[in-house]
């Protein structure tokens, strides 16, 4: 992901990385060539987020390689705690709450005009 990343930067191209990021990656993301970061960090409610991967596990839809009920385990046992946070970046941040999902079109149309 962070090979394509500095392929696209290096050709001047806009991009998306859609990941869980850790602290760690921070660094692999500065390293990069070039860009103007945004960062979107998503967060909710540790029973809502324990819930939507035990939803996710029992719906056979998604690949097994996701682990959800194993991550859906761990998370309701706090391993996960105090682990994803926003990341050390130059750039715009907008910390949004999916406890509740958010109006889409509005968010998109709020990105879109510059102003987090």
């Amino acid at each position: 992901m962070f090979a394509l990343a500095a392929e696209l930067l290096g050709a001047r191209a806009s991009l998306v990385l859609e990941a869980n990021f850790d602290a760690e990656s921070a660094s692999r993301l500065r390293a990069l060539p070039a860009h103007r970061p945004f960062q979107l960090f998503c967060t909710a409610q540790a029973e809502v987020t324990c819930a939507r991967f035990r939803t996710r596990a029992a719906s056979g839809m998604r690949h097994p390689g996701h682990l959800d009920s194993v991550v859906e385990r761990e998370l309701g046992a706090g391993e996960h705690d105090g682990r994803w946070r926003p990341l050390d970046l130059e750039g715009e941040l907008l910390e949004l709450d999916t406890t509740t999902f958010p109006n889409v079109g509005a968010l998109a149309a709020r990105l879109a005009s510059g102003t987090s």
